[in-house]
């Protein structure tokens, strides 16, 4: 018996890479449960990727259960979960924070053309890469810069995939970078990973400048969607995500924080 209360009967952990696994756990009477640990660069472990996607009391307890063994796993105090909402009611001893609406885009070059205009003299559409991180997180209001460097730093290093290069682009007003998209491949579809308008350009078109810019180049490479996961109270950005077509295409996500005791965090 598990502290949890679940008789547990199995939790393997596969490791692709040092720093994710793959989880996966059952117990007698419950589907089996499986999601992805992720370890961040700042050491912070996120489970994400649960199937399955029903309220079951069983399930919510075998993620309590996986939480603890991935903790133990990679030696932090506390793992971060990305659920489905509606096992809130049945985790207990977790701190519920935001939730997370997942998005998505059938990728219709005609639509999309409609909505591209062309970029005044001086403006510019350049590939990410070369721009530095510290760059990147200077676009964003001075209060959540150290936030956003650390994004930009895991998204570009694969954390949610790799990078798709030719989708991954700046826009950038007389040389200088005013808006930015890193674009992953996450399962085989495109993620938009992150993606900020400068906070001295907000209202100006260039975070939607940037985010077409994108969608068409990933057309281009042969995409056929485009998901992305936006904070459930941050409307600006949710408004901005409709206006190109994106809707809303699975339940709500919850963020929970999950004390696992022990490690070194």
């Amino acid at each position: 018996m598990t502290a949890t209360g679940v008789p547990t009967t199995r939790i393997d952990l596969f490791a692709p890479d040092e720093d994710h696994r793959l989880v996966r756990a059952s117990a007698p009477g419950v589907p089996e449960f499986s999601c992805t640990a992720a370890r961040g660069l700042g050491g912070q472990v996120a489970l994400h990727d649960f199937r399955p996607h029903r309220r079951d009391p069983g399930a919510a307890a075998l993620l309590l259960a996986a939480a603890a063994r991935v903790g133990a796993e990679f030696g932090v105090a506390e793992v971060v979960a990305i659920h489905p909402d509606c096992w809130d009611a049945d985790l207990v001893g977790t701190r519920r924070l935001h939730r997370m609406v997942h998005m998505g885009l059938l990728l219709d070059g005609d639509l999309l053309a409609e909505r591209v205009r062309p970029l005044p003299d001086g403006h510019a559409v350049r590939p990410l890469a070369p721009v530095p991180d510290d760059v990147l997180a200077d676009l964003s209001p001075q209060g959540v810069r150290p936030l956003d460097l650390s994004v930009w730093r895991e998204v570009r290093a694969g954390a949610h995939g790799p990078l798709i290069d030719q989708a991954s682009v700046v826009v950038e007003v007389d040389g200088a970078v005013v808006a930015a998209v890193a674009v992953t491949e996450h399962h085989g579809v495109p993620l938009i990973g992150h993606c900020v308008a400068s906070a001295e350009h907000r209202g100006s078109g260039f975070g939607k400048a940037v985010l077409l810019a994108a969608l068409t180049r990933l057309i281009d490479v042969g995409y056929a969607e485009c998901h992305l996961h936006v904070v459930e109270g941050n409307w600006v950005a949710r408004r901005l995500y409709r206006s190109l077509g994106f809707t809303a295409v699975r339940p709500p996500l919850r963020v929970s924080l999950i004390p696992v005791g022990g490690g070194d965090a």
